[in-house]
């Protein structure tokens, strides 16, 4: 009951923003909409809510041009610390929404890869390397424990 309560929340306060006008959407609000619904284990509902926000024409320049449908070209960033934790949760809701799904491990893998390149002065949010290595595991099992390097970049993201 409590998580549905939760869930039911999630979508109203979702729905709140939505109803906002784009300039007036605030990352901390976003940031802690998605944690919500990160806290009651519902990844789709993160997805989904990333995917569904309006297009922005300010999109960070710490999000590379090279990964187009990685995330989508549509909050309207502030602060690039927080520009990080957003992209950090759609990539740890993408992973751990994909049960058999490749394509969503390596779209998550690629984000995270991303902001490690561009955070690499910065510094980065410390769960990064750890579900880099827990989607190369996944990789290694899904292989059918086949392919080795997948098992050794998880040890070698592990043990960062």
């Amino acid at each position: 009951k409590q998580w549905y309560q939760r869930r039911v929340r999630g979508k109203r306060f979702e729905a709140m923003i939505k109803e906002q006008p784009e300039e007036l959407y605030c990352t901390d609000t976003i940031h802690d909409l998605l944690i919500s619904y990160r806290d009651i284990k519902d990844y789709k509902s993160m997805i989904n809510f990333i995917d569904s926000l309006p297009n922005s024409n300010s999109l960070p320049s710490s999000v590379p041009s090279s990964l187009p449908n990685s995330l989508p070209n549509s909050l309207p960033y502030n602060n690039s610390k927080t520009n990080t934790l957003i992209q950090y949760l759609y990539a740890f809701a993408l992973e751990r929404s994909s049960t058999d799904d490749h394509c969503e491990r390596d779209r998550a893998l690629e984000i995270l890869l991303s902001i490690l390149a561009s955070n690499a002065q910065n510094g980065q949010i410390s769960e990064i390397p750890s579900l880099c290595g827990r989607i190369y595991k996944k990789k290694y099992m899904a292989s059918g424990r086949a392919n080795s390097d997948y098992l050794d970049s998880a040890i070698h993201w592990y043990q960062k």
